[in-house]
């Protein structure tokens, strides 16, 4: 398999690599995480915005605010999001075929020009929501 390159935000470390991804398990590797999660992450307002429609994505654990210590309380975000309290891996992504594209669009030096890392004493509990929806809210 091909590998891919992506952007490690280490929020302890404060620092954002790129860094080589093959596969599902490279991401939990670098996540150090055993189930992770993503979602599209393409922010709508100014420098971001000057890449159009192409998207990123951006994994996390998917269990980061059930882990319980201290050197799990740091976190980052974008200053339009909640923090993220896991480490995070930026890839691109292809809607056409949702995969992940050889390399994430947006730059690197955009993301960590944006990047607001932090630490709480206390981190949020964990929620769950179930929300209703129609076929026509997917419309």
């Amino acid at each position: 398999m091909k590998s891919k390159k992506g952007y490690l935000i280490d929020p302890k470390n404060q620092s954002m690599t790129e860094v080589e991804v093959g596969d599902y398990k490279d991401i939990q590797k670098h996540l150090n995480c055993r189930v992770f999660s993503s979602a599209d992450y393409y922010l709508k307002r100014e420098p971001f915005d000057r890449y159009g429609s192409l998207n990123d994505s951006l994994y996390i654990d998917d269990e980061g605010l059930l882990v319980d210590d201290e050197d799990t309380n740091f976190c980052f975000t974008f200053g339009i999001c909640d923090p993220i309290y896991s480490k995070g891996l930026i890839m691109g992504l292809n809607y056409d075929n949702g995969e992940t594209t050889d390399k994430p669009f947006v730059p690197m030096e955009i993301y960590s020009d944006h990047i607001i890392f932090g630490w709480s004493a206390h981190k949020p509990k964990p929620r769950f929501e179930i929300r209703p929806f129609t076929l026509e809210d997917l419309k």
